[in-house]
């Protein structure tokens, strides 16, 4: 009995969500746009279509089902071709709409939301009509799945650390969904398939990056599977779920991963390993059909500007010329005098209490280091914002399943609702590819004062529409970080950690190596192993990592180049306003002008710094 309610209340959320799915709540093309409220109301006409397409964004962001407008918890997104295409028309018509709004005749708040989302729905719809890929509201990538993202690895981690049960019936949508993978696993093989037919296939190495990390999904014993222990971990101490009712969920949650999920992986494995066999070996999307046009639209997509690749490509080169003799000249003062700047940070990264233990002492000593910069970067936030957020960040490591192919460190802002803190999360496979000097930059890059203050403010102080929490802007949100990375320079960390400050520098220099590896893979036509022999001389980091990096690079052509064109954006709109406004200038104040109207393209945050600085300029004339 107690199964079968499992089973029913699966199956009937199953069925609100499908017909929530069905159709956005309102016509589109029915909204008068004639007052500012009618526009709002058009922007949240927008938020809840692409929410009804897209469940697994109303869980990611921790909204309530009065605010998604449907009890999404038990769907997962339509990753089929027929609901992409779906979700493509529907964006043309929503900025078909943005494109007629008059945001002169609106108050400058609602404008500035306009401006933001009309930008992000017209790269969208560009990058869609190349027909292949992913295409979302702030990201773009060539490949209808590789092995940074796709359902076969999303979903798993959004069950593992979104996925909340608190009651009996969060049971059935959690079964329900982890029924719903293996279909959505299917439906990503056959759009891999139906692309590589076209001559847009990943190359071999990264379909053999992709086949390991999903043979490594279903490597488990079933009662010890990620996914099934993270349900048994979720119903620990829940008084009100019994002990019955949890034997028969475990169960059941068994008996999926059996019939179902382990099926489809191998059916997906099986793909991979059939196409690897006619891939290419080269790397750049510049062999795909149109790839050249391609890039030059995801370049543009990621930097926020109209720049050529080669002109982004000869910028890269110099930034890294520069930054090499700075960071060469730290390391001859610090006593390193002899071999290239790779030998002397590689002799660096071996001294005495540089690396940490390979196991899981080891990994507990270095997360902690973490925690207490953390805490010792909270107490300074006042010097950076005029309100600091009260939204805290937790760290952990990269799962287990991820580590092979995650970067060496991302985070996830924290959910709206406020259960949960953000999360950084770090990439310890290994790690001696973490010499205590590298820590503290990617720290600041990614907590505070980098992504999780700039989050975690704009969560709390700008009040933005629901569809601008769903637009993100890598120019400004990555170009922030490593501008925060500048900022923890700034207020003196390093003034007692020579060693760490040599630690900004090569981040620094990293940024800038990344523009030139980028536009050498997908311009220049560099081979893998040049780019990743490239990364290792400049930046002396490990070659298993900069073998990732490389990796990565491959199927996000472009998004590399966020990093250092936001952050060169923001150092020249705060070098002009501390040269206008003079003593005048304050630093809380501007940093709380470039976040409080969140992710947008960097023109809107030049806009409204000029605003400031005419308003300030009239409060001190």
């Amino acid at each position: 009995m107690l199964a079968n309610f499992v089973f029913r209340t699966a199956i009937t959320m199953m069925c609100i969500v499908m017909a929530g799915c069905g159709a956005p709540p309102r016509d589109l093309e029915r909204v008068p746009l004639e007052t500012p409220q009618a526009v709002s109301d058009f922007l949240d006409i927008a938020a809840r279509t692409e929410l009804a397409y897209s469940p697994e964004t109303s869980t990611q962001l921790g909204l309530s089902t009065e605010v998604a407008g449907y009890d999404y918890f038990a769907g997962l997104d339509d990753r089929s071709e027929a609901g992409i295409a779906r979700m493509g028309l529907k964006r043309i018509e929503i900025l078909n709409t943005l494109d007629h709004i008059d945001t002169e005749a609106l108050p400058e708040d609602l404008a500035t939301s306009v401006l933001a989302v009309r930008a992000a729905y017209a790269a969208t719809v560009e990058m869609r009509a190349f027909g292949h890929g992913q295409v979302a509201l702030g990201f773009v990538r060539p490949y209808a799945v590789d092995q940074l993202s796709g359902g076969y690895i999303d979903v798993p981690d959004l069950l593992l650390n979104r996925q909340s049960i608190r009651v009996p019936e969060d049971i059935g949508a959690y079964l329900a969904r982890l029924t719903a993978l293996a279909g959505t696993i299917d439906d990503e093989r056959r759009r891999l398939a139906a692309d590589a037919d076209r001559g847009i296939c990943p190359p071999a190495f990264i379909l053999e990056r992709m086949r390991r990390l999903a043979l490594s999904l279903i490597a488990s014993d079933v009662p010890t599977h990620p996914i099934v222990t993270a349900l048994e971990n979720q119903m620990l101490g829940r008084s009100n779920i019994s002990e019955q009712l949890k034997e028969q969920a475990l169960g059941q949650a068994q008996q999926i991963v059996v019939d179902e999920v382990i099926p489809s992986y191998q059916r997906f494995i099986d793909k991979l390993a059939e196409m690897e066999a006619n891939a290419p070996d080269a790397p750049g999307v510049w062999q795909l059909p149109a790839g050249e046009a391609y890039y030059a639209a995801a370049l543009e997509f990621y930097s926020g500007r109209s720049a050529s690749a080669q002109d982004v490509h000869n910028e890269g080169l110099t930034l890294v010329a520069s930054l090499s003799a700075r960071l060469d000249s730290a390391l001859v003062a610090a006593g390193y005098v002899d071999g290239t700047i790779g030998e002397k940070l590689a002799e660096l990264g071996q001294q005495p209490g540089q690396l940490f233990e390979n196991d899981n002492e080891g990994r507990r000593a270095l997360i902690n280091s973490l925690r207490e910069r953390i805490s010792m970067m909270e107490a300074r936030m006042g010097e950076i914002v005029e309100t600091v957020p009260a939204t805290s960040v937790s760290i952990a490591p990269v799962p287990d399943y991820l580590t092979p192919t995650a970067p060496g460190g991302y985070y996830i802002s924290a959910p709206a609702d406020g259960t949960a803190p953000g999360l950084f999360f770090i990439n310890l496979r290994d790690t001696f590819e973490w010499p205590a000097f590298t820590l503290p930059t990617l720290l600041y890059h990614e907590t505070l004062p980098g992504h999780h203050l700039e989050s975690a403010f704009i969560s709390e102080q700008a009040q933005l529409p629901l569809i601008r929490q769903m637009v993100w802007n890598p120019v400004f949100g990555e170009g922030w970080a490593v501008y925060a990375e500048d900022l923890a320079f700034e207020l003196g960390v390093y003034e007692d950690d020579p060693m760490g400050e040599l630690g900004y520098i090569q981040s620094l220099l990293f940024r800038a190596a990344r523009l030139v590896v980028d536009t050498g893979l997908h311009h220049e036509r560099w081979s893998r192993q040049r780019a990743i022999d490239y990364l290792v001389e400049v930046t002396g980091q490990p070659e298993t990592a900069m073998a990732t990096e490389v990796d990565r690079y491959t199927v996000w052509p472009g998004q590399a180049a966020s990093y250092m064109s936001g952050r060169q954006a923001i150092r020249a709109l705060r070098d002009n306003a501390h040269l206008i406004l003079g003593d005048g200038f304050s630093l809380q104040a501007f940093h709380s002008i470039i976040l409080k109207n969140g992710p947008r393209p960097i023109e809107l945050v030049e806009r409204d710094v000029d605003a400031w600085i005419i308003a300030s300029l009239d409060a001190n004339p």
